[in-house]
């Protein structure tokens, strides 16, 4: 379930969050009184921190192995998702996004458990970065005390291709043409590594993670593994 503002998911409006997911929607913060209450299981927290461990210690090692014509393949990328992610956040800030945030206290990541993906990852490894320690007893496991663990430029795709109704409204028509044009470019872009490697996805790494199992999340899904060097 994906909850959200009373009027983030209103008749007529969009919400990208869905697409990825295929949840119902739960308008969970009108009141206090309906908010969702919270409940950790233990076990699944062990697993979500040792899929999450593996994982990330895979993917550093493979990186460190891949040929230097496929670093150049995901630096090139990376970089162009970066700046296309900068542009969606200035536009949200011009949209006077932090106030709308603050007023309802960034209720739209109360359930961001899978929204961090494989390509976000590789902004830490392949700038020889470690990435935030999750807390997957938080609503989301980059979500901190101070606000969120991941610069503008690094967060997944789900978190800065969201804007609620108030920050529509705020940044205007021809803001809101720029903001989904550059969506579109920016979701290509994911879909290229989606295409590409195992353990890529749009539904998170985790899930990713615990689909690819032993095997690389770098391997090649184009071409025989042997043939990309892994």
């Amino acid at each position: 379930m994906i909850t959200t503002l009373c009027r983030a998911t209103g008749t007529g409006n969009r919400t990208r969050l869905m697409g990825f997911f295929g949840h119902f929607i739960s308008h969970g913060f009108c009141s206090s009184a309906e908010r969702p209450v919270i409940v950790h299981n233990t076990d699944a927290l062990r697993v979500d921190a040792h899929l999450w461990n593996v994982g990330v210690t895979a993917l550093q090692r493979e990186w460190a192995s891949l040929p230097i014509e496929e670093k150049n393949w995901i630096r090139k990328r990376l970089e162009a998702i970066e700046i296309l992610q900068q542009r969606l956040h200035q536009l949200f800030l011009n949209g006077n996004g932090v106030a709308h945030c603050r007023r309802c206290a960034g209720e739209c990541c109360a359930r961001g458990k899978y929204h961090v993906t494989l390509v976000n990852l590789l902004f830490f490894v392949t700038r020889d970065r470690t990435p935030p320690s999750p807390d997957f007893s938080s609503t989301c496991p980059m979500l901190a005390p101070e606000g969120c663990r991941l610069a503008p430029g690094e967060r997944p795709f789900n978190c800065v291709t969201f804007v609620c109704d108030p920050v529509e409204e705020t940044m205007g028509p021809a803001a809101c043409t720029t903001f989904y044009a550059t969506e579109r470019t920016l979701r290509r872009l994911y879909d290229e590594f989606e295409q590409r490697y195992a353990g890529a996805g749009m539904r998170g790494f985790l899930l990713a993670q615990a689909r690819v199992g032993d095997d690389s999340p770098l391997r090649r899904l184009d071409i025989h593994p042997a043939a990309a060097g892994i």
